[in-house]
């Protein structure tokens, strides 16, 4: 992950490798290593997790985020019109 956006008062800096993200969709799992999650407990904690994928969300724990992959990137976004969180992760 490369980047965080939410309406929090102070957001969150985000270096290459201090979250990162390893999904299995063939599994349906989804890893996450949060090494920043002592600053940011609110951007995931480092766990694996059950996740369900369709043509254009992805659910994890139950919240269906809208995905997008354009120029290598992938962004997962969760009602961004009423300031929710938009999260942008580069390949490793």
């Amino acid at each position: 992950m490369n980047s965080f956006k939410l309406f929090p008062s102070e957001l969150p800096e985000i270096d290459k490798n201090d979250i990162i993200w390893t999904f299995n969709v063939t599994a349906e799992k989804l890893v996450t290593v949060n090494n920043i999650e002592a600053n940011y407990p609110f951007i995931w904690t480092s766990g694996i997790y059950d996740i369900e994928v369709t043509h254009n969300t992805v659910s994890i724990l139950s919240i269906e985020y809208d995905y997008n992959l354009e120029n290598g990137l992938l962004t997962l976004s969760y009602m961004p019109e009423s300031d929710g969180p938009t999260m942008t992760f580069i390949p490793k």
